[in-house]
């Protein structure tokens, strides 16, 4: 695992439970980390795209992303299950999502100690909607908005392997995370991420 995560875990590894909310926290890096920081007792809020998953976990399964129902069971029969919610904030999937100004789900970034954004590849527009939306969010949580927001992807050898698109790709990150930048100014941090290591067996790396 490259440093980057690590020293977010750090940070999650003090004793003081935190509140944290991660956008894109189905995906393989965010459920990856969502997991290890419930396990340390940080009580974990995942925004998903999918209503059903937000919903009855159990209604869904690994298809739809890194987490579905056995890995809900796993994380309750490991004892932290309980630990990690699901909002769902789009009202149905980003990329066919019938209105720009989501609804029902801002409320969960009311006080909490940071907001963990691990949204997938889904061209600039795709990316730049739900940045749009959680500084919209955080600008109407007034005193209650979020203390942190921590932009998280993988490192630029990585998104190579994609493919023929891999240059654009890599190029919308970096365009992401300078707009993350001048929108959250001092509280805002960007990380890179490297090979992500304990996703389950059961999911398609």
């Amino acid at each position: 695992m490259h440093k980057a995560p690590l020293a977010l875990l750090a940070i999650c590894a003090q004793t003081t439970a935190l509140k944290l909310v991660f956008a894109g926290g189905t995906g393989g890096l965010g459920s990856a980390l969502a997991e290890r920081c419930a396990k340390q007792g940080h009580s974990v809020t995942i925004l998903c795209r999918n209503a059903y998953l937000a919903v009855s976990p159990s209604r869904v399964s690994e298809d739809f992303g890194w987490v579905g129902e056995r890995r809900v069971q796993e994380w309750d029969a490991q004892g932290f299950g309980k630990k990690i919610t699901f909002r769902d904030w789009t009202g149905g999937d980003e990329l066919d999502s019938v209105s720009d100004r989501w609804v029902g789900w801002e409320d969960s970034l009311k006080n909490v100690d940071a907001v963990v954004f691990t949204v997938g590849d889904l061209g600039k527009r795709g990316r730049t909607r739900p940045v749009d939306a959680i500084a919209r969010a955080a600008r109407e949580a007034g005193e209650a908005m979020p203390r942190r927001f921590v932009h998280l992807a993988p490192v630029d050898d990585l998104v190579k392997r994609t493919g023929a698109f891999a240059d654009k790709r890599i190029e919308t990150l970096r365009d992401t995370e300078r707009s993350w930048k001048q929108t959250f100014g001092g509280l805002g941090r960007c990380l890179r991420a490297g090979t992500v290591l304990g996703l389950p067996k059961f999911a398609d790396s």
